[in-house]
């Protein structure tokens, strides 16, 4: 927030989603031993974000077009 104030720029807050759970599972496990396992990764809290924010689906959208519409958005 305080690097948007100081460059007169609006924040965004992002969040990356991968709604295709056999997908996401198996690039958390291709990672490994470098990330969370599998077990480790379902175990963790989510909390809904309370405000507006940018949220992209990476099942549905290639990195590129993720980065595009952020460019788009400002």
């Amino acid at each position: 927030a305080e690097v948007a104030r100081r460059g007169a720029h609006p924040l965004r807050e992002v969040e990356i989603v991968r709604s295709d759970r056999d997908e996401h599972r198996r690039r958390i496990e291709a990672r490994q031993p470098t990330g969370p396992d599998w077990r480790t990764v379902c175990a963790r809290r989510y909390d809904p974000w309370s405000r507006p924010v940018l949220r992209f689906d990476t099942a549905k959208l290639s990195a590129d077009l993720v980065v595009a519409a952020l460019v788009e958005a400002g």
